[in-house]
């Protein structure tokens, strides 16, 4: 008996083949069945090789490249938007390009979103007769909206939020 110590390189790499055949040939159909499952490529590299198997039987064995598809990620959900606050406008308008004066919910944000802002806040809605449906609706740059405060004179209709006289209220769109 000998030590692997004592066996030269290419021995070691005989039994080391040697392994990896008679371990492919024992779970042969196992892995022909997982690799069929994962939708897998199997690419011949090099020639068959005729070996026998430890019970006797002959058998042919080709060397191959796996390789698995590329899973593209899930899609996105379509865009959101949520409510952000009830927050104080003024003469200076912190959200100051104006979409429209009597304008729903819904419109005012696909538009806000079409110019490319993120925020946008529906004003003045009872005002304008549209208390739970819309009102003045006004965008602009996504940050500073809060820059003079919190109002006080939102008001909820129909499970949204509307804005009073000189107040917005703000929503915002999670992605453009």
């Amino acid at each position: 008996m000998y030590r692997m110590s004592e066996l030269s390189p290419f021995a070691k790499v005989g039994i080391a083949v040697g392994i990896l055949i008679l371990l492919y040939i024992v779970f042969k159909e196992k892995v022909d069945a997982w690799i069929a499952s994962q939708r897998t490529v199997v690419t011949p590299v090099g020639p068959s090789v005729n070996v026998v198997t430890p019970d006797g039987k002959p058998t042919t064995v080709t060397p191959a490249v796996v390789t698995q598809p590329v899973v593209p990620p899930a899609p996105l959900p379509p865009p959101s938007y949520k409510f952000k606050g009830c927050y104080v406008d003024d003469g200076s308008r912190v959200l100051p390009q104006n979409i429209g004066y009597q304008v729903a919910l819904g419109d005012c944000a696909n538009q806000a979103r079409a110019a490319g802002f993120k925020a946008f806040g529906i004003q003045y809605s009872a005002g304008q007769g549209m208390l739970g449906t819309g009102g003045e609706c006004w965008t602009g740059n996504d940050s500073g909206y809060n820059r003079l405060g919190a109002a006080n004179n939102c008001e909820v209709a129909n499970g949204n939020t509307f804005g009073g006289a000189w107040s917005n209220a703000v929503y915002e769109w999670d992605r453009l």
